[in-house]
Formats: structure tokens, sequence, C-alpha cells
């Protein structure tokens, strides 16, 4: 009996010690997971949406500059060829304000594509970390790798230059213009067509 009571007494405390251990493992999940938690609170929406309003500051002065120097360069050819009062000029400028609304979309696309890449990489960060905490079970090294994470997800990401959707602004003038002097002007899409690269951002 005496051996029985014992054997119990050990089997308690032993029970004993595997809950006080666990107990004191789940505090240091919680602890963990509240670390990461905290260092990933920087990614609100104010965040994300700075990430596209940075493309989009990027972008905006390249698309400016380039339909400005676009519309000159048309605006000196049709005049060098008497065409600046023509229907092909208003056909002309028509298609770069067309272009140049359709890049201010793409732009804006890729402003969006931005935010929500980066928010998937964040999201994608926070999940593993808090799995690893999970069996880890270490809120120190949980907090420390919450902030390597959070330091790499807060780089931008290099942009490429804005493709130019107005270089060939100024095309088949030469040929339009041979054809008028002979009266032989035909609409320009049955003579020709501007390249469109407006869905081309970069």
């Amino acid at each position: 009996m005496c051996f029985a009571n014992k054997a119990a007494k050990i089997a308690a405390a032993e029970a004993e010690r595997q809950r006080a251990e666990e107990l004191e493992r789940q505090a240091r999940i919680t602890s963990g997971a509240e670390n990461i938690e905290s260092t990933f609170s920087q990614f609100d929406d104010d965040f994300y949406r700075g990430l596209g309003d940075n493309y989009t500051d990027y972008a905006m002065p390249q698309l400016d500059d380039q339909f400005a120097t676009g519309m000159k360069d048309l605006r000196l050819a049709l005049a060098s060829k008497g065409l600046q009062n023509s229907s092909e000029a208003a056909h002309r400028y028509g298609k770069l304000k067309e272009s140049y609304d359709n890049q201010l979309t793409s732009i804006a696309d890729k402003a969006r594509g931005y935010e929500n890449t980066a928010m998937g990489n964040i999201n994608s960060a926070k999940n593993n970390l808090l799995t690893q905490n999970l069996s880890l079970a270490d809120p120190a090294l949980a907090s420390q790798s919450a902030i390597n994470a959070a330091a790499l997800n807060s780089q931008l990401p290099t942009y490429d230059p804005l493709a130019n959707a107005f270089a060939n602004a100024t095309a088949g003038l030469s040929t339009y213009a041979d054809l008028s002097r002979r009266g032989q002007a035909q609409p320009l899409s049955s003579l020709f067509k501007i390249r469109d690269t407006s869905k081309v951002v970069g």
C-alpha cells in the first residue's frame, strides 16, 4: 500500500510538472505572438496606400513629360507640313490624349498591384513567423525574427522607367502630307496606324 501511494504521488507530481511546463510554454507562445503582431502592426492601410502613392509619384512626372514632348513634336511636325488645322491634326491630338488616359489607368493598376503584392508578402511572412512561434515558443527569437522580416518588407521595390507611349506621335505624317498634296489623302486608318504602347508602363 505504501509503495502504491508513493507511485501515485510521483505520477501526480510528474503530471503537475508537465502541466506547469505546458502553461509556461503557452505563455511563451502568447508572448511571441504578441511580439510578432506588434511589430507587424506598422503595416496598416496607410502603409499599403503609401506604396501605391510612391509608384504614382514616380510614374506621373515621366508620363507628363513624355506627353508634353509628344504634343510638342506633333505640333511642330503638323506645322512643318501645313497640317496644323487639318482633320488629321485633330485625329492625332485625340489619339495622344487617348494614349495618355490609357497610361493613367495603367499607372493606377500598377500602383494597386504593388499594394496587393506587398500585402500578400507581408501577410505570408507574418503567418510563417506565427507558425514557427507555435513550435519554438521562444518570444525573444520571435521578436527578432519579426523585426528582421518587417525591415525586409518595408523596402521599396525598384521601378522600371515608364515606356514612352507617345514616341510615334508623328509616324506617317510625311506620307499623309505627300498624298494630301496630290489629292490622294485617305483616312488615317487606311494609311498607317500609330503604334499604341499606352498599356506598357515599364
